[in-house]
């Protein structure tokens, strides 16, 4: 297991499944693009038309506590 240095937060469906799996087809894809490159990152979906918004809120509770971790937003076509 390789310690998270990297969270991108990209469009896609927000709420996770039941068992709490990532459900967003963009975040999917990526991840499985990337993992082998680069395994201290990971893409976490964000919700479609509200991504920004959700990122602004990740971003304020997640950075209090992961001090570690690098924050990127993907964010695809023009707004």
């Amino acid at each position: 297991m390789v310690a998270l240095k990297i969270l991108i937060y990209c469009e896609g469906r927000a709420k996770p499944s039941e068992g709490n799996k990532e459900q967003g087809f963009d975040a999917l894809i990526y991840n499985s693009i990337f993992n082998d490159e680069f395994m201290d990152a990971f893409f976490v979906s964000g919700g479609g038309g509200e991504v920004t918004k959700n990122f602004a809120l990740a971003l304020k509770v997640l950075g209090k506590t992961l001090r570690e971790v690098n924050f990127l937003f993907l964010r695809m076509g023009m707004t």
